[in-house]
């Protein structure tokens, strides 16, 4: 197991402080992407819209989502907490609100959309994240090369991305992930896996 922040789980947190650049998505997709490698996994929701507890409700998802506030507590706390309380937990996906009020801890992914004003909102931030975090990665999400202006903010960028695909929005209407049997032959579903499945690896060193 990876040794982070004092704790034996290994820790993901999602953030940017922009909104709808699709932290949501991604928490409930690599949730669904390690639990389909036997990761006991935790998605801790901390974002105040709740989206991944109204989806949890229909009770299809094979990895526990549980809501986080975090105004009255770093968000180094909550993980030693929870820590103590389920040893047995292999990895927890923190997805953070949209503002700057709380830093991530361990591993970082902040995603942005290809156009210049979600980039300028992110990079920002970048050194700060690169500084704090134990592992910071970039992810260029809802990427349509379709579109000449993505094709060209794409032009020299190697950062990791995630294509822009209906059927990330297909499973989450249905309150499930790209990762269930049942959504096995989806159009789309296995370019989608491998996207995700590039993501996590990368967030856990499998290289």
């Amino acid at each position: 197991m990876i040794y982070l922040l004092g704790v034996f789980m290994q820790v993901i947190t999602l953030w940017n402080e922009k909104g709808g650049v699709g932290k949501t998505c991604l928490s409930l997709m690599l949730a669904g992407c390690a639990s389909s490698k036997g990761l006991k996994t935790l998605l801790l929701d901390c974002d105040p819209q709740r989206s991944s507890i109204d989806l949890a409700d229909d009770g299809n998802f094979p990895f526990e989502i549980r809501p986080q506030s975090l105004d009255r507590y770093e968000l180094i706390e909550v993980i030693v907490k929870i820590e103590r309380e389920t040893p047995s937990l292999d990895l927890l996906i923190v997805d953070m609100p949209p503002n700057t009020n709380r830093f991530p801890e361990g591993v970082c992914i902040t995603p942005y959309e290809p156009n210049r004003l979600s980039f300028a909102t992110s990079v920002r931030h970048f050194e700060s994240l690169k500084n704090h975090c134990d592992k910071f990665i970039e992810v260029v999400n809802k990427l349509d090369l379709r579109k000449s202006d993505h094709k060209e903010f794409m032009v020299g960028n190697h950062n990791l991305r995630v294509k822009s695909r209906s059927v990330y929005e297909r499973v989450t209407n249905l309150g499930t992930t790209i990762f269930d049997p049942q959504c096995k032959n989806f159009s789309g579903g296995r370019e989608a896996r491998n996207e995700i499945n590039i993501l996590l690896s990368e967030a856990l060193n499998e290289h």
